[in-house]
């Protein structure tokens, strides 16, 4: 193999410098990847793809395959289309049986409302070997989807009637593939999954990277596909992928060449299949040897940046934090990142710097300390209350997780939630079930609060149970709160809206099941006469504890309310009530006992 060495490249020049290379030369680099397939569908005549392409065709033995339209498109005004309604179609894009090598695919899809969507890789062009399988099944759930690994499914979510980006990253080197829908990180697992012969998946493991089938499954089956992508990339270097993560300790770091594709984690993308960033990233590994905290944070340089820290393996990552702007206090770029996350002895965290704002180098700086987290700096060092006023005199955490909207990258200045504020945690655990209500209102301030339940570690361990922002003015609100005895429940304010001390409120009504209810209440004598009793034995105080006597014809005779009361005989005077029968109704406001009883 020759390659030029010298000169510029000029195919009318009489002399060329050249040198010979022993082995394959790659044509590509990290940063400028190899395009072998770049295909907005515009140069094509309406009606089947396959012919026009090399890389379009119908499935062996099968008549229909991709099918181009001018019904939908992102850029221009023509898409693919894939439809059970269209008679035998199943299409195939031919990925020419790769067995080597890092590849990036991408295209953008449209589902309309109320249909579903498929798509298959293929571990060799034509022989139904499946690598994994992609389903957008509005059937589940609108909006919802899963991967097919051969293993647990991957979920997802997607929009519908708007157009979204799919990328898929497949490192046939390190066995790799990762998949992002709609900018966010789906799932990463090995490529070579699957099954080549129809048997069961991993007696025949593939590593071939062969073609990506579109097909409609039935009639319920109808996208549209457009801007279709498919590059081949350098392999990653060192610090540029997961895989490859530079070990760091604490100390200053450079963040340099942040420019290699396939990198990110979660994507920013453009209009039409413009990359604006999320896809190069600079990916660091630190293990500390004790349990304590760490500081991540580029506010001394000058730099617009975003970052994240996770925990687990580079094919199965979980976020345990994530910052973009949080460096107001410095004397640097006020667009740069700060963040703090609690660590654990001996695990593994990764801190990955990507490009969604830029690729110029910077510096930034990793801390570890040893000493005691500050009481409701983290969700593992929450404050732990009880029901009354709890006053903040000040948010002293850098650990929001600020609900489910993680990746809201203009989450920011006050505009909407993400988990780019400073935070105080609080615990609480009720003895009892119950229902709960919390309120700044009667403070006035300008508040956000995020309740949850699960486990202090990473995002995905954090099950958001209620939040409130601008629930009774500015302040927030969170009523009907239906808690269990037993279980520790986490409240986090943020410092979105704003950073001054306020004072909220914890209410708690405790509630007694029907079953311990109907055991704890007795009503004797039956039938009565002068006197009427209901004797009151419970596990636990009813707060809201109310007896009624209501007739048959549902009108309340007698109407007592006891509050919080546990224990008790309850005297009812009947000697001038008509004879007949009667409901007693014992009730806490949650759980209802009822007994009938005849007067006489």
């Amino acid at each position: 193999t020759f390659q030029q060495i010298g000169g510029n490249w000029n195919p009318y020049a009489s002399d060329y410098h050249f040198r010979l290379v022993t082995g394959p030369v790659e044509e590509f680099t990290c940063d400028e990847p190899a395009v072998l397939v770049e295909d907005d569908l515009e140069a094509l005549a309406l009606g089947e793809a396959s012919g026009q392409t090399e890389w379009w065709a119908p499935w062996p033995g099968g008549t229909v395959g991709a099918q181009v339209t001018d019904e939908q498109a992102l850029n221009g005004a023509q898409s693919i289309k894939i439809a059970g309604d269209i008679a035998g179609q199943d299409a195939l894009l031919l990925l020419g049986d790769q067995t080597d090598g890092n590849y990036v695919l991408r295209w953008d899809m449209y589902i309309p409302s109320g249909n579903n969507a498929y798509l298959n890789m293929q571990h060799a062009e034509a022989t139904g070997n499946w690598a994994f399988h992609i389903h957008f099944e509005n059937n589940a759930a609108a909006g919802t989807g899963f991967v097919n690994t051969y293993e647990d499914p991957i979920l997802f979510e997607y929009p519908e009637d708007l157009w979204f980006p799919v990328f898929l990253f497949i490192d046939i080197d390190n066995d790799v593939a990762r998949l992002t829908i709609d900018e966010h990180y789906v799932g990463t697992w090995a490529f070579s999954t699957g099954s080549t012969t129809g048997n069961p998946p991993g007696d025949d493991p593939s590593n071939v990277l062969g073609a990506i089938n579109f097909y409609p499954i039935d009639a319920s089956y109808v996208y549209y596909v457009d801007n279709v992508n498919y590059w081949r990339t350098a392999r990653p270097a060192a610090g540029q992928y997961c895989i490859t993560a530079t070990n760091v300790g604490p100390g200053s770091h450079t963040v340099s060449d942040l420019n290699c594709f396939g990198g990110g984690f979660e994507l920013r993308i453009g209009s039409g299949n413009n990359i604006n960033g999320g896809l190069a990233s600079a990916w660091y590994s630190y293990t500390p040897s004790s349990d304590g905290t760490i500081t991540v944070s580029s506010c001394g340089g000058d730099e617009d940046t975003r970052v994240w820290i996770f925990s687990g393996d580079c094919d199965n990552l979980a976020i345990v934090g994530v910052n973009d702007d949080r460096c107001d206090q410095s004397n640097g770029d006020p667009y740069a990142s700060y963040k703090e996350a609690y660590v654990e002895a001996g695990n593994t965290y990764y801190i990955m710097w990507d490009d969604v704002w830029g690729r110029t180098d910077f510096k930034w700086d990793l801390e570890f300390s040893t000493d005691t987290p500050a009481e409701a700096a983290f969700c593992q060092s929450a404050q732990a209350v009880q029901p009354g006023e709890i006053d903040v005199a000040g948010f002293v955490g850098e650990a929001a997780v600020a609900g489910d909207d993680i990746y809201d990258i203009n989450a920011n200045s006050g505009t909407t939630p993400g988990p780019y504020a400073g935070s105080n945690w609080y615990s609480w655990t009720p003895e009892g079930d119950g229902v709960a209500t919390i309120s700044s209102c009667d403070d006035g301030s300008d508040t956000y609060v995020f309740v949850y339940a699960g486990t202090c570690g990473d995002y995905n361990s954090l099950e958001l149970i209620a939040s409130s922002d601008s629930d009774c003015g500015v302040s927030s609100l969170i009523e009907g709160w239906e808690v269990t005895g037993g279980v520790t429940y986490y409240i986090e304010w943020i410092d979105e809206r704003s950073a001054d001390p306020f004072t909220w409120l914890l209410d708690f009504v405790s509630s007694v099941d029907e079953t311990a209810l109907k055991q704890g209440v007795k009503v004797f004598p039956n039938p009565a006469s002068e006197l009427l009793y209901v004797n009151i034995d419970l596990p636990e105080a009813a707060d809201n504890l109310t007896v009624r006597l209501v007739n048959t014809f549902g009108q309340v005779v007698s109407d007592r309310y006891y509050g919080a009361l546990q224990t008790g005989n309850i005297e009812i005077n009947v000697s001038n009530i008509p004879a007949g029968m009667y409901l007693v109704q014992v009730t806490d406001g949650q759980a209802q006992y009822t007994q009938s009883v005849i007067i006489e």
